[in-house]
């Protein structure tokens, strides 16, 4: 008798330009890769997690960057924090995250994210490439 062997699905901890990219639609070709990758979370065909610096991030540069208005701001947040499957999460190693900040040209944020990929082996789904130098697993949206 063969013997059955199930592979855990990954799990995505997914960074703000996710969000970005379907958000403001800048550029078709991403907004649709991510689109389906959100959908695919919101179906439960992956799982997903989201840091709370990730949406402290979201609302920064939507106001600050893009320009929305505070309203427009808190509809894109609800929306992100309605999507079916999605988990936030907020447990951060800020030893490793500092320790990886002071050995790496990176965004302290993006430091933060690889701490917790690296304590719970998450993949990263990012379009951000300092994520390959903090030693993590990096996709982009497929």
């Amino acid at each position: 008798m063969k013997k059955t062997i199930i592979v855990p699905k990954p799990t995505y901890l997914i960074d703000t330009n996710i969000f970005l990219r379907t958000l403001i639609k800048e550029d078709e070709v991403s907004f649709q890769a991510c689109q389906k990758f959100l959908n695919q979370v919101k179906t439960n065909q992956v799982e997903a997690v989201v840091p709370g610096v990730v949406l402290i991030e979201l609302v920064w540069t939507l106001k600050s960057f893009y320009g929305l208005t505070k309203r427009e701001v808190i509809q894109a947040l609800e929306s992100v924090l309605h999507l079916n499957n999605l988990k936030v999460i907020d447990d951060y190693d800020h030893a490793q995250a500092l320790k990886l900040w002071s050995k790496h040209k990176a965004k302290y944020v993006d430091c933060l994210l690889a701490s917790l990929a690296q304590k719970y082996h998450y993949y990263i789904i990012s379009y951000d490439q300092d994520f390959e130098k903090l030693g993590v697993k990096l996709e982009r949206p497929f």
